[in-house]
């Protein structure tokens, strides 16, 4: 075998794999991960929408409930985007609807956070709070509204609406467990951090005993998917399934 074709891992600290002029580094998973999370956000929001149809079709009277839970993300991203424009005059009324249209109803905040994170090569604040305000007044919310359509009107559904409203649930399920996931690993790393600044001498100060909750969470440890198949069963529990 030649020298280029040799697989090495973990050859250097920020290198993950690398073999021949192919380097997986820690920062392309990272965006790979991103990436994935972007794709999982719009697809879930899209199997949503789905159902929202098939509701419209059938002329349901859940449909306006249903449009209703979908568009709670939006109404509260709003509700939020006016607290920025806070003592503005009225000439900024033009910029309030260009604002409202391209940040808030065409999603260009959570592609604006998006950026930032792959930017700084890691998980924002703003980031990780859209996607928890998301799951928790969109995707939590649907999903059991979605499973009580089914087990009220089953036997009035075909094969391929069940298909749809239980491939909907389940993506809600998992993009809610990925939401608080990440959201804990966030919260309990910045509260780490924060402590480090406040104590910046246990970064110097070696006779200090080591604690085991001051060291960072890391996305790639065995406790992440510990902590996601806990999550997992506490949502399922939870929801009766």
């Amino acid at each position: 075998m030649c020298k280029c074709c040799i697989v090495k891992c973990f050859p250097e600290q920020r290198t993950l794999l690398k073999c021949c002029c192919f380097n997986l580094t820690y920062y392309k998973i990272f965006v790979l991960q991103t990436i994935f999370t972007v794709g999982f956000h719009f697809f879930d929001i899209g199997s949503d929408i789905a159902v929202l149809v098939d509701l419209n079709q059938k002329k349901s009277e859940y449909f306006s409930l249903c449009l209703m839970i979908i568009l709670l993300p939006v109404i509260a991203n709003f509700i939020r985007s006016l607290g920025y424009g806070r003592g503005r005059s009225c000439s900024c009324f033009f910029y309030l609807i260009k604002h409202t249209f391209l940040y808030v109803i065409l999603q260009g905040s959570f592609f604006y956070y998006t950026f930032e994170n792959l930017r700084q090569g890691k998980k924002t604040q703003p980031f990780v709070e859209t996607r928890m305000h998301e799951s928790l007044l969109e995707s939590a919310p649907e999903s059991l509204f979605q499973l009580f359509i089914i087990l009220k009107d089953a036997t009035t559904h075909t094969y391929n609406q069940l298909a749809i409203y239980y491939l909907s649930i389940t993506l809600s399920i998992f993009s809610l467990i990925m939401s608080l996931v990440s959201y804990e690993i966030f919260l309990y790393n910045d509260i780490r951090r924060s402590i480090f600044i406040r104590n910046p001498i246990r970064t110097i100060n070696y006779s200090i005993p080591f604690d085991i909750a001051e060291k960072p969470i890391k996305g790639n440890s065995r406790y992440i998917i510990l902590l996601t198949f806990y999550r997992l069963t506490e949502v399922l529990s939870r929801v009766g399934l």
